[in-house]
């Protein structure tokens, strides 16, 4: 595995004030005797050194991220060799060592892109064979041009397995901003003119002013930096896996410490232009320093230069010092681990290397790990997860505002208890509300081990009678056997009965369920080919908790300790209505078989022989006419559409006209009901056989008849108004 060390911010040949380390008020112990950050930094290097051989580690690379001297002090490029040889057999050669510029290493008020600014950095980097970004002035003529003998800032890792391109973000730092002409004149003839104290005070402190140390990353500078990446000789990789790319300059990208810093220019002044050009050139890590502090972390950006961005990640590490600020036992540098093994991961591990003193050995490193494999993938998964069902279902309502969704949609409920009973987050439909208790019974009648006789089938008939298989009782056994079993799995699709290529023939789109004991807790992960997201998916949750409770129950009879734990949802194709899906059985259809007697109060009513109270008889035939009506949109898989409920209804306003008489009311009802009901069941065939405009046709075709229900109800409502409840 790759090996680097990324150092900033050696500040070597420091002035003697900021060089030691103690407090020496009394003279007694000699500069050569008392602890410097030079010696420090040295010592820890030569632990660093023992410490890799020790686990039979060599550098592959160093990285020192600008800052090799302390105010150019010219002696800190002599001791940059001597520092580095501290490392013994680990150091690589020459040509994998790169060292960037900082702002301590250009001449203070020199012009920026000029040759003056960088000669010390150059003959000092240059001499030691090193490797060093593009320099304005020197490698990048003013007119953005490369020279022809110039070097490319870049270093490889010996298999390919990496790539690291330096940059240089210090062309404008130390600068003077110049006063206008004619203001530099005027100073100019104060100097020269007989003048105070006070005068020469001001003078001196005008010529102090302007000074700026501004970081930027220049245009030129990220156009060749880019085309020395494009050209570098990569070594073929089996796969075709793109090696790490890791960019290195000084200043830092984003801030790195909760300093306040009150001065101008502190941060990059062309940032997004550098974050885009990190994530254009598939940048996997960026090392710098400049604040003398140590921090790893991930920035995630969406490129301004693509059409459609797609996030990008890059990992970021900045590098501490020793003294300067920071105390003699914090961080000297980083090690940078990078796997090969699993190279589709690109695995960074980085280590931070701490200080230490003449003869305290290093013992152990700890690595922080971060996985940055490709996010660019194509219909990748959408995650939605939560504590609590309430916090699952805003998440999917917030993202379906105004889509549908695609691809594999997968849904996590930490608590799925909280599945039992609707969420408020569930939308009400203007015509068609569901309430708490219509929620609670459409959950009741799919998981019952009978479907109703207008259900081909439900799902609680194919989890409790799967050709005669009780598959939760199974699934129970399973567990209570071994915790550990992966066979807790119900079925609900059946081949024999279910003709897949046949769109005539319904089918469940719940596939399956697995239960996983998982300490104590017992997990329901349901597996659905298609579902509809904003309305369903709440019922089919609640219908997951329901085989939860009951898996519970009979583990628990059979001496398994379990609760609750939570549930999953995998969605192969998802949808979206805007309406109650088909599949919500009408109010008729379900009171027709489990609450007969409502239809039968609801007959009675029309033949002037009201019984119970008459609010509730004519709130039942105003929710009929609610019922019939279609919504303004068509659910995704179809809108509930009532057809045994009708025809119960009127068969039994058919029995009771021989008891009580015909009348014109009795007629013109049941023809109107029907009507509905024929319309209803011709609308449910053309959606099934895939009839696009069967939505359109069906809601004309029942507005007349729509209007007869209503002006019929009316008159049940006045007929109610004058008939003694029975």
């Amino acid at each position: 595995m790759p090996l680097i060390l990324q150092l900033s911010d050696l500040h070597l040949g420091t002035s003697p004030a900021h060089e030691y380390f103690g407090d020496h008020k009394v003279p007694l112990i000699p500069e050569e005797e008392r602890l410097g950050r030079n010696s420090l930094l040295r010592s820890s290097l030569r632990e660093l050194g023992e410490w890799l051989r020790a686990e039979g580690l060599v550098l592959d690379a160093i990285v020192i991220a600008g800052d090799v001297t302390y105010q150019l002090n010219l002696d800190g490029y002599k001791a940059l060799a001597p520092l580095l040889s501290e490392l013994q057999g680990s150091i690589p050669d020459a040509s994998k060592i790169m060292v960037v510029p900082g702002n301590h290493d250009v001449k203070r008020g020199t012009d920026p892109s000029s040759p003056e600014r960088y000669d010390a950095f150059v003959k000092g980097i240059d001499a030691l064979g090193y490797v060093r970004p593009y320099l304005e002035g020197v490698d990048i003529t003013r007119q953005g041009q490369l020279t022809a003998t110039t070097r490319a800032p870049i270093i490889e890792g010996a298999d390919g397995d990496f790539t690291i391109v330096g940059l240089n973000s210090s062309n404008f730092s130390q600068i003077q901003l110049l006063p206008p002409e004619i203001v530099e004149v005027a100073v100019r003839k104060l100097e020269k003119s007989k003048h105070t104290k006070e005068v020469d005070l001001l003078i001196a402190d005008w010529r102090d002013r302007g000074h700026f140390d501004m970081a930027r990353i220049g245009g030129a500078q990220r156009r060749w930096a880019s085309q020395a990446l494009r050209e570098a000789n990569l070594t073929a990789r089996p796969d075709d896996i793109e090696p790490i790319r890791i960019a290195v300059f000084h200043h830092q990208l984003l801030p790195v410490s909760l300093d306040e810093e009150v001065k101008p220019f502190d941060a990059l002044v062309n940032l997004s232009e550098v974050r885009d050009w990190l994530a254009a050139n598939q940048i996997d890590l960026l090392l710098h320093g400049h604040k003398h502090v140590p921090k790893i972390y991930e920035d995630r950006y969406l490129p301004e230069h693509e059409e459609n961005p797609q996030e990008r990640r890059v990992l970021v590490s900045s590098t501490a010092t020793v003294g300067l600020g920071q105390g003699r036992n914090g961080e000297v540098g980083k090690l940078i681990k990078i796997d090969t093994t699993r190279p589709t991961l690109r695995r960074i591990s980085i280590a931070s290397v701490p200080a230490r003193d003449h003869g305290v050995p290093l013992r152990e490193l700890t690595y922080v790990t971060s996985d940055l494999g490709n996010p660019r993938v194509p219909n990748r998964p959408q995650v939605f997860e939560g504590n609590t069902t309430q916090e699952v279902h805003e998440q999917l309502l917030a993202a379906l505002e105004g889509e549908n969704p695609s691809g594999v949609l997968m849904c996590h409920i930490g608590e799925g208890s909280t599945a039992a009973k609707m969420p408020t987050s569930f939308p009400t439909i203007i015509k068609n509300p569901m309430t708490a208790e219509d929620f609670a019974e459409l959950v009741e009648i799919w998981q019952a081990k009978q479907p109703l006789s207008s259900m081909r089938f439900n799902h609680g008939e194919r989890i409790s009678n799967f050709h005669e298989v009780d598959q939760l009782e199974t699934a129970a056994r399973a567990l209570a056997t071994n915790s550990d079993s992966s066979r807790a799995v119900m079925i609900l699709l059946d081949p024999a009965r279910d003709d897949l290529s046949s769109s005539d023939i319904d089918a469940p789109s719940f596939c399956l369920v697995q239960l996983v004991l998982d300490r104590g807790r017992l997990d329901v992960v349901g597996y659905f080919r298609k579902q509809e997201m904003r309305f369903w998916w709440p019922i089919n949750v609640s219908e997951l908790h329901h085989l939860q409770l009951e898996a519970v129950r009979k583990l628990g009879q059979m001496g398994t300790a379990a609760s609750p734990g939570s549930i999953t949802t995998v969605t192969a194709v998802p949808t979206a209505g805007q309406s109650v899906p088909r599949v919500a059985i009408p109010r008729i259809d379900r009171d027709s078989q489990r609450k007969p007697e409502r239809i039968l109060e609801m007959s009675l009513a029309v033949f002037g022989q009201p019984k119970g109270d008459n609010e509730d008889l004519i709130g039942y035939w105003r929710d009929l006419i609610s019922d019939c009506t279609p919504p303004v949109d068509e659910a995704a898989d179809g809108t509930p559409a009532a057809t045994e409920g009708l025809s119960k209804l009127c068969e039994t306003l058919d029995v009771l006209a021989r008891v009580y008489g015909k009348s014109d009311l009795h007629r013109e009802l049941t023809s109107t009901l029907k009507a509905i009901r024929l319309l209803n069941h011709d609308y449910l065939g053309d959606r099934r056989d895939g009839g696009g405009n069967a939505f359109a046709a069906w809601t004309k075709g029942l507005a007349p008849a729509l209007d007869d229900l209503r002006e019929q109800v009316d008159e049940i409502e006045e007929r109610l108004k004058i008939a003694p409840a029975l």
